[in-house]
């Protein structure tokens, strides 16, 4: 904003707006000058979010062509406005951009906290072995466990997911014969689910 000549005061009513990204409850026209607070108004009817996606209320140029008049320069606002809405954009992406790369990074604590996780699941998964595996379950335990822990942490998960919900039903289905086993083997016990 300072390489367009923005009026100083127009300025500090962008960055209150563009702080209102992070926190909505700081936008607040009282810290601005009366002048400003009708293009302010304006432009928190867009949004604050809508700044960052280069929606700029037309009440900036307006302000902005009075004060390059009041200085005597011949650059003009619909210029100023383009540019800022450029620079605006940019500051929205790069934002996003570093949004991403902290949630979705491997440094990221609670990434690494859940692939922890996952990882210990699959390790006990290999542990315990086929046995409570239904025949046609038992192929995904033949990978080595290292190719396993190299996928991706989605695929790893949902490796987890099937092999976990394919133990539970295989366990569900052998239920009534366990209860007709222990039925069988304890005539004089009272009815009991083992």
């Amino acid at each position: 904003m300072d390489l367009q000549k923005t009026e100083p005061s127009l300025k500090r009513a962008l960055l209150t707006i563009l702080n209102g990204v992070r926190d909505p409850s700081i936008p607040s026209e009282q810290s601005l000058l009366p002048s400003l607070r009708p293009a302010f108004r304006s432009q928190m009817l867009i949004g604050c979010q809508g700044l960052l996606e280069g929606r700029l209320s037309t009440h900036w140029a307006v302000l902005q062509q009075q004060y390059l008049h009041r200085i005597g320069s011949r650059r003009s606002s619909r210029l100023w406005a383009s540019r800022l809405t450029q620079q605006l954009i940019l500051i929205g992406f790069y934002m996003w951009e570093h949004r991403n790369s902290v949630r979705h990074s491997d440094d990221n604590v609670n990434y690494r906290e859940c692939s922890r996780q996952v990882n210990e699941r699959i390790h006990s998964q290999f542990d315990m072995g086929t046995d409570d595996l239904q025949v046609q379950t038992r192929p995904m335990l033949n990978r080595t466990r290292q190719s396993v822990l190299q996928k991706t942490l989605v695929d790893r998960e949902e490796w987890v997911k099937m092999l976990t919900s394919e133990c539970r039903r295989h366990r569900r289905a052998l239920a009534p014969q366990h209860k007709l086993l222990y039925d069988f083997l304890h005539p004089d016990a009272p009815n009991h689910d083992p």
